[in-house]
């Protein structure tokens, strides 16, 4: 993990603020976007793209979405573990169910054995659909609210594998201490509310309530620290005092 990082620019004819939103582009500012249905192709860019293998330094990886693997070559722990992708008229119309090649291709991929835990950052379905499922393969305990607590019931982790939290509790996953703090996520939310029961997969996208949002701060052994947003909204004074590198 580096050191503090700032990043600053300017876009002409964007600005974000009282009453504002990134919505409000003066016109002639940009080319018009054309919407797509669908997602984007990766093709273009992934021939020859890589991440590195973490190899006993304290490092942090992107695998998608908001999954971040975390490990100092003792330890490891994951936010989320998203790795299934369904498709648009699936999450519109069917049922959702992780899909355990995908996961497995994944976590071969970055050289996952085992996990101290995972961590849903919330529990829509593009963040905590595989928590569970991950959770359960990598023999690691499901972290979070009730609402995630409900995922992995409804997976049948065993209760000894489900944590729950809340604001300001305090883990310790091998040198590494994870603080959960209370966060919001950002408008529109379009499956708010708590996951009252436990879900079992396939499941419709709506069964994904967002649940507790957390922001989650991170301390390590050596002195590092990082932060990591779950979603881009906050709760007013819940990072007051509170300093991370990253």
């Amino acid at each position: 993990m580096g050191g503090p990082t700032s990043i600053s620019g300017e876009v002409p004819g964007l600005r974000l603020g009282s009453g504002g939103s990134a919505a409000h582009v003066a016109r002639g500012s940009f080319k018009v976007m054309r919407i797509r249905l669908g997602r984007p192709t990766l093709d273009n860019y992934s021939a020859g793209f890589s991440v590195p293998i973490a190899t006993g330094e304290l490092s942090v990886t992107f695998l998608g979405v908001a999954t971040l693997l975390f490990t100092d070559g003792e330890s490891a722990w994951l936010t989320d573990g998203f790795f299934t992708r369904p498709g648009l008229a699936r999450v519109a119309l069917g049922r959702l169910t992780p899909s355990v090649a995908l996961i497995d291709e994944a976590l071969t991929r970055t050289e996952v054995t085992s996990l101290a835990a995972v961590l849903p950052v919330h529990t829509h379905y593009d963040h905590a659909l595989d928590s569970a499922v991950v959770a359960d393969r990598t023999g690691a305990t499901l972290i979070g609210g009730e609402s995630s607590a409900n995922l992995g019931r409804g997976h049948q982790l065993p209760p000894e594998r489900i944590q729950l939290v809340a604001t300001g509790d305090s883990t310790r996953l091998g040198a590494f201490t994870v603080t959960h703090l209370e966060s919001a996520h950002c408008p529109p939310d379009r499956y708010p509310g708590q996951i009252l029961e436990p879900v079992t997969s396939p499941a419709r996208a709506a069964s994904y309530k967002c649940g507790e949002a957390w922001s989650l701060l991170v301390r390590h052994d050596s002195g590092r620290t990082a932060l990591v947003q779950g979603s881009a909204g906050f709760v007013a004074g819940a990072l007051a005092g509170q300093q991370a590198d990253v």
